[in-house]
């Protein structure tokens, strides 16, 4: 063992573990998110230590897993730097402690940022009121059968079933317009 770590007292040796551990598990998980081997998370059951709840504070995943590595890695790394400048125990570990909570709440502020640039993805069938499509297969006329229609909504061009309440039935290329839609079918004249 190197002298710096067996000359310092249990306090001092026990920090650095954490720190080293925490860390460690940490730079694990980055480098297997960079790989895509997925996300290094430990699943228990253990009540609101998601953060759903409880812990939930403004939306902020505070008390995770992953925030909880990151809380105990900042503190100890804090605790050893104010320590080896000449703080006291109970000081070094109070701006630790300060300073573990300051980066957890930083992570899950960032996290959150992030997750907030999520967008779903899913096409809404009800976007698409109001809207002009073409027809792609035939409009039986009177809901008396249904045919397709492209439309372009959320960015996206996509085909939907059709029914018309009109007497006359639609030829495909016909543009028409959406009026409604009942039961995922668009209603179109």
């Amino acid at each position: 063992m190197p002298e710096f770590y067996t000359s310092a007292d249990t306090f001092v040796q026990l920090a650095m573990r954490i720190g080293a551990i925490t860390t460690l598990l940490l730079f694990i998980q980055v480098i297997m998110l960079l790989i895509g081997l997925g996300d290094f998370s430990i699943n228990a059951d253990i009540g609101d230590l998601d953060g759903d709840g409880l812990f939930d504070i403004a939306g902020l995943r505070l008390v995770s897993v992953r925030g909880i590595l990151i809380f105990l890695a900042a503190a100890s790394w804090t605790y050893l730097l104010i320590y080896s400048y000449g703080g006291s125990h109970t000081v070094s570990l109070i701006i630790g402690i300060i300073a573990g909570i300051i980066t957890m709440g930083l992570f899950a502020y960032a996290m959150k940022k992030m997750l907030d640039l999520q967008e779903d993805g899913t096409v809404d069938i009800n976007n698409s009121i109001g809207k002009v499509g073409t027809v792609y297969l035939r409009i039986p006329p009177n809901n008396s059968g249904k045919g397709k229609v492209n439309v372009l909504i959320q960015e996206r061009f996509v085909e939907f079933d059709a029914i018309t309440e009109e007497m006359s039935e639609i030829s495909t290329g016909t543009e028409v317009e959406i009026l409604k839609v009942i039961n995922n079918v668009l209603v179109v004249k």
